[in-house]
Parts: C-alpha cells; structure tokens; sequence
C-alpha cells in the first residue's frame, strides 16, 4: 500500500501499472481501494485515477453518471495537452481512438510525446463505460457521447 501511494504522489504511471500488476495487490480491502482513488483525485492527475478504476472496476459505482462522462472528458483533455499543449486539439478524439485501438500510428513527430499505452486507457475505460468524447461545435466544448454512436461516427 505504502508503494502504491508513493507512486500515486510521484504522479508515476510506469510504477503504478508495475505494482498492480503484482498479485499482492489484489489483497486490498474497499477501504484501502478507496484511499488510493481518493488520493490520486486529489492528486488531479486523471490517467492515475482512471488507471485505478480499471483495476477495481467496483469503484465505478460510486461515481455519478455524469461524473464518469467529466472524467472521460478530461481523461482526453490531459493527453490532448500532454501531446498538443493543447485542453483539446482538433480531432484528438479521432487520433485517441485510432491509436488506442492500433488503427494508426502516430505522425513521428509526436512519437516522444504520444505514450501508446496512455491511447490504450483512454480506449479501455472509454469501453467499461460505454462513452468516448468529442468536442461539440455548438457548445464550443466537449462532450460525452454514447460509444455505439461514436463508432458509427468513426466507421462512416
């Protein structure tokens, strides 16, 4: 536990993923589950937060609806500006989702900048819940969209 709450404060990803797949971590009561997403909400670092909720996917529950709809929302915003420096570039969910599901490969200038397995979370919780996102023109922002009508979107 102590590890893992190191990890989450050091804001380290890589050392996350390594120690949940530990089978040690499977041990962990609720309350435990519980802080560590608490902390790393607190922390405000989405990728570790969501990267927790794939693990303990019960958690899930005790999120609002429209509080899962936030979090895919600003899952994509995080890695449009770690990518773009950009909240959310133009056309980020399309290239999110088309990486994500190893349907292209990034442009080789953004090769450094675009963590696959980052593209990889956003699809996976994108499919636990059931949403992705996209910017909506009308509201000049974005918005959570129904998984179903997103891949009809991206398949037309």
């Amino acid at each position: 536990m102590k590890e893992l709450k190191s990890a989450i404060l050091e804001s380290n990803l890589t050392k996350l993923n390594l120690l949940l797949s530990q089978n040690k971590v499977v041990e962990l009561n609720e309350n435990e589950i519980k802080e560590l997403i608490n902390l790393s909400k607190d922390k405000g670092i989405v990728k570790i937060e969501i990267t927790l909720l794939l693990k303990y996917k019960t958690e899930l529950n005790s999120y609002s609806e429209k509080d899962i709809e936030n979090l895919i929302i600003t899952l994509i915003q995080e890695l449009s500006e770690d990518i773009y420096c950009s909240g959310w570039n133009d056309g980020i969910e399309k290239e999110l989702w088309n990486w994500g599901n190893g349907i292209s490969e990034p442009k080789e200038i953004f090769v450094k900048r675009v963590v696959e397995s980052d593209a990889k979370l956003a699809v996976d919780f994108g499919n636990e819940i059931g949403l992705w996102a996209e910017w909506n023109d009308k509201q000049n922002e974005p918005k959570a969209i129904n998984l179903e009508k997103w891949i009809k979107k991206v398949t037309e």
